[in-house]
């Protein structure tokens, strides 16, 4: 299972309708959306989009440049099965409970997916010997997002309201639009990473500890997967909550991303060493549930121990929820707000 994986699309274009469903019939994936609330078993994905003078891949990773905070390295865990200390065993418990609950939750909410997004095009036209004025690139985008899911039937409507700041007409909100970075699956992010079912291959060590905005102490806890199990599934760090188990933020490793390979070509091609960081902010809670806030993707290059070349920012902010629904195995269900 693959929690970040790249794709590759040859002519750069954005996935929409009928060539979505025929992708996703092929490839047994979800159609590449910007935000995918939806469960699916690799977890979120990242998409960086070919550009057409350039490769822009599609980067399935989930979610960037936010200080770590660690206090200082612990010992190391490997599995639930191995570990001797009852705070890590304690935590990893409550952390697969969350997980469990999250991922059988039945929801119904709608909120708006606000996206900065900035490209730097210079070491890409420098290589390829191609000029053009513009080298740089801001764009905005403004989505409406509904999803329900229902005794395990999903359903998400995304509409793309405004476009670097101008309406979008009604008959075209639906389209694809290529961006360097799409973000999807967020949501289940933890359960990819610290679910009942994956613990048992990883790998834990508890780093530090931190305060959360209202006073709760958060574990710090590095999750990798442990030698000679599944390839391709992303590594992370988590921010966990001690006295429940919930996920506050997770900072992954881009390193470990399913067709990171694709970035290392483009450093070749740049002669300088890749860094790709993502962070994921889970700032709402709802029945227990933590729901995404804010994440941030950035991808820079270093050179000759020279300022990172960043060739690609994106923030995505998660604003104005509205939840009809957010039931889990332990609760009974939630009026509207």
């Amino acid at each position: 299972m693959i929690f970040f994986r790249m794709v590759l699309f040859p002519d750069g274009r954005a996935e929409s309708g009928e060539d979505a469903a025929a992708s996703d019939q092929a490839s047994g994936f979800i159609r590449p959306l910007s935000l995918e609330f939806g469960r699916h078993p690799r977890g979120p994905r990242l998409r960086l989009n070919k550009e057409e003078t350039m490769c822009r891949a599609a980067v399935l990773i989930l979610a960037a440049c936010l200080a770590q905070g660690s206090l200082g390295i612990g010992p190391l865990y490997s599995g639930r099965e191995d570990v001797s200390g009852r705070r890590m065993s304690s935590l990893l418990e409550k952390a697969a409970r969350y997980c469990r609950r999250l991922d059988q939750a039945a929801l119904d909410f709608i909120c708006k997916e606000e996206i900065a997004e900035e490209i730097d095009h210079a070491w890409e036209w420098a290589a390829e010997k191609y000029f053009r004025v513009q080298r740089k690139e801001n764009n905005s985008y403004l989505y409406d997002i509904q999803f329900v899911r229902k005794n395990g039937i999903k359903k998400e409507n995304r509409a793309l309201l405004r476009r670097n700041g101008r309406a979008v007409l009604e008959k075209d909100r639906g389209a694809g639009v290529p961006r360097a970075i799409q973000v999807e699956y967020v949501l289940f992010g933890p359960v990819g990473l610290l679910g009942e079912a994956w613990q048992p291959l990883r790998r834990f060590r508890m780093t530090g500890e931190e305060e959360s905005p209202d006073g709760e102490r958060l574990v710090v806890v590095e999750a990798r997967m442990r030698p000679g199990t599944v390839k391709g599934h992303s590594d992370g760090t988590a921010w966990i909550r001690e006295s429940d188990g919930a996920v506050l933020k997770i900072e992954w490793d881009g390193t470990t991303a399913g067709g990171y390979e694709q970035i290392e070509e483009r450093g070749r091609v740049f002669d300088a060493a890749p860094r790709l960081t993502a962070v994921t902010e889970y700032g709402l809670e709802k029945n227990g549930l933590r729901f995404p806030s804010r994440d941030v993707t950035e991808e820079a290059y270093l050179k000759n121990g020279k300022k990172p070349f960043i060739r690609s920012r994106t923030e995505s902010r998660y604003t104005n929820y509205r939840f009809f629904t957010v039931e889990t195995e332990t609760d009974l269900g939630s009026s509207p707000s």
